[in-house]
């Protein structure tokens, strides 16, 4: 009978390769999940522009009299500061206001009486100003930063109507601000000086009788 044929001999396995005798450091590295909203760039070296808009808001009562008198009541106008930052503030910053709204009381005008026969306010016109200091921000020794300011200064008229003769009652408010900082150890504080100037004048046939002269004023003109 034929010959089985003898089989091949079983492959030598490699030999394995030898450790390595040095092992790399494990990483120090570790990664932290932040909750969203909160953010810890460090930006504090941008510059911010810190804009101010300031507004006032006058609203006389005018109360025509049967003696001819027209009496004015102004007591107090009201002032609205809108403080707005770009890029916004630094979250490591104090919080400050956006919006700051108070009353500026106008003793001068709590009853102010244009009087035909004494002719007075001289003129038919009576101005008056006031003033007020307000602490706008806290701002970080290290941030850079430019400071604006923009004021709406209103104006407006009440028309009365004595047969066909009229008087106009004007009022105009302006105000303009001053800023100031106070260097602190570790802030700068922020403020304001506001100085509001509030006109009231008579125009028309019927401003004829509170003069001196006897000739009717004209209306006042603003700036468009």
């Amino acid at each position: 009978p034929a010959e089985e044929p003898t089989p091949a001999p079983a492959a030598v396995p490699a030999p394995a390769p030898p450790k390595p005798t040095l092992e790399a450091p494990k990483s120090t590295t570790e990664t932290i999940v932040i909750s969203e909203g909160e953010k810890f760039e460090n930006n504090s070296d941008e510059k911010r522009n810190i804009m101010v808009e300031i507004s006032v808001d006058v609203q006389p009562q005018v109360d025509p009299e049967q003696n001819g008198c027209i009496i004015l009541k102004l007591p107090s106008i009201k002032v609205k500061l809108e403080t707005s930052v770009t890029p916004p503030w630094p979250d490591t910053a104090t919080p400050f206001e956006s919006c700051q709204e108070f009353q500026l009381p106008i003793p001068e005008m709590a009853a102010l009486v244009f009087d035909p026969v004494k002719k007075t306010p001289v003129g038919a016109r009576y101005e008056c100003s006031v003033s007020q200091h307000v602490d706008l921000m806290e701002i970080p020794a290290d941030l850079e930063v430019s400071v604006k300011s923009k004021s709406l200064s209103p104006w407006g008229s009440v028309q009365l109507h004595d047969g066909s003769e009229m008087t106009v009652v004007h009022h105009t408010g302006a105000v303009q601000g001053a800023f100031s900082i106070a260097d602190g150890d570790k802030t700068r504080a922020l403020s304001i000086d506001l100085a509001c100037k509030v006109v009231c004048m008579l125009s028309g046939e019927g401003s004829a009788k509170f003069t001196n002269d006897g000739v009717a004023l004209e209306a006042p003109v603003h700036g468009g």
